[in-house]
């Protein structure tokens, strides 16, 4: 599904540090689905939430996973129309068991914070941060 990025210097360079850091969480995931090794990440259970927020509950692990699906497959559809890249496959982060969605959640969420200067975040950002019953979460992406 993930194809190679293009090389430097390409329009990939216009993401930031964060979003490329976002990126590689995705992709490593990615990675472990087809190869079958995501059913041994385990969260950290020590794990502490940035902010001092909540651990999330199986409910928005649900909407964080498939809020990610649909955002990539958005980007999918933009990259095949730019012939940036070509896709087969869409992400299927569906296919992670709830406690490998935890870990996921975390994985995104240290990736997200490990650049805090770099403003905005993306769509992501907010689907890590949403309430549950907020309506707004599938068109946020």
């Amino acid at each position: 599904m993930w194809a190679t990025p293009p090389p430097p210097n390409a329009p990939y360079d216009v993401y930031s540090p964060k979003e490329l850091a976002v990126h590689a969480v995705l992709r490593s995931w990615f990675d472990a689905l087809e190869d079958g090794s995501a059913h041994s990440r385990y969260p950290d259970m020590k794990y502490q939430r940035f902010g001092g927020k909540p651990l999330w509950t199986d409910e928005e692990l649900e909407i964080l996973v498939a809020t990610i699906d649909t955002y990539v497959w958005k980007q999918q559809d933009w990259a095949e129309r730019t012939h940036f890249a070509k896709y087969d496959a869409g992400p299927g982060f569906d296919r992670l068991a709830p406690i490998q969605r935890l870990s996921f959640a975390q994985d995104l969420e240290r990736a997200l914070h490990s650049h805090d200067d770099d403003g905005p975040t993306p769509a992501i950002a907010a689907a890590l941060n949403a309430d549950a019953s907020d309506p707004l979460i599938f068109t946020s992406c």
